[in-house]
């Protein structure tokens, strides 16, 4: 993809999420004046998973993996306080000892990830991402009497612009192995996240963890990703949910590994580390990349043609290079 294609996405996607951020606060700029005075967008994403399927890992394991450009053109900061803690996280994962320890039920994690990126001779911050991680449990179980947990997770849900679901890859491969009681899991886990974002229409990122345990389903790695989609695709609740709402929202299916293909193994049901393992997560960013654009094509779609048209002139204007 060439240069002038990059930044003509980039000017276009700025100016569609000043437009979303502002048409938020009760102001619709004019296209021509959209970054005039540019207001740093943030949008909100929700993150769900039961305990222990993986999400602290794959949080910390992606932050690591766009927290330099990588011949992306932008990276990912976090404040200096929360770049420690996911950095000791990480530390715990590469060490031989345990696991770091996943979100308990009642608990929210909060991050702020500022999206970087050049502009002129700088780097700035051109879109914020507000990253809250929440238990699984608290859709599944009852709540704790006198606890508001529930209904703040629901809240965060129904305000969020963008939702990633957690789908353990571990229940998965034991569901496609007859186990009842993983397949149990799975269809409860199913039918809870479905539930809580059916009224939703943001955007979905369902992430299968783990897909290094599913290696064994096929060597190929696009043949592994249909057999699981085959399988998902036969539990109702996500059935329905992906069948009736994809034409009006963009929902995803991402396999994920937070520490690679040889680090870990499946051990009496237990997933240990390996003593000589190799940490090499894989596809871990996907998931926190395609949210702007995700969000952004939301937009796009919900605008009518003559504003959608004027932006992308503003967009081209801008982006407009000369023949040095």
């Amino acid at each position: 993809m060439s240069v002038v294609i990059l930044l003509g996405l980039l000017g276009a996607g700025l100016l569609l999420a000043v437009f979303l951020y502002r048409r938020r606060k009760g102001r619709t700029p004019k296209a021509t004046s959209a970054a005039a005075a540019l207001d740093v967008p943030k949008f909100r994403v929700v993150t769900l998973g039961l305990q222990g399927s993986g999400k602290t890992l794959l949080l910390t394991s992606m932050y690591r993996r766009l927290q330099v450009p990588g011949g992306r053109g932008f990276h990912v900061k976090a404040p200096y306080e929360q770049f420690i803690e996911l950095s000791r996280w990480y530390r715990q994962i590469a060490d031989e000892g345990e696991w770091p320890e996943g979100t308990t039920r009642g608990e929210m994690r909060e991050f702020e990830f500022s999206v970087m990126t050049d502009v002129g001779d700088d780097t700035k911050p051109v879109v914020k991402i507000g990253y809250l991680e929440y238990p699984g449990e608290l859709l599944t179980d009852p709540d704790v009497a006198g606890s508001t947990a529930q209904a703040r997770l629901l809240e965060s849900i129904g305000q969020a612009d963008a939702l990633i679901g957690i789908i353990d890859g571990l229940r998965v491969l034991q569901a496609y192995q007859g186990d009842r009681r993983g397949m149990a899991i799975l269809q409860v886990t199913l039918d809870a996240m479905v539930n809580a974002m059916l009224e939703s229409r943001k955007p979905i990122a369902f992430v299968i963890t783990k897909w290094d345990l599913l290696d064994q389903l096929h060597a190929d790695e696009n043949t592994r990703l249909h057999i699981v989609r085959t399988l998902l695709m036969s539990i109702h609740g996500f059935r329905d949910l992906v069948r009736v709402q994809s034409a009006r929202r963009v929902i995803r299916l991402i396999p994920v590994t937070a520490v690679g293909h040889d680090f870990a193994v499946l051990d009496g049901g237990q997933v240990r580390k390996k003593a000589t393992g190799k940490l090499e997560p894989a596809h871990v960013d996907m998931a926190l990349s395609a949210v702007v654009p995700d969000i952004l094509r939301q937009v796009e779609l919900s605008l009518d043609r003559e504003t959608r048209e004027a932006i992308m002139a503003e967009a081209r204007r801008r982006t407009k290079m000369g023949p040095a």
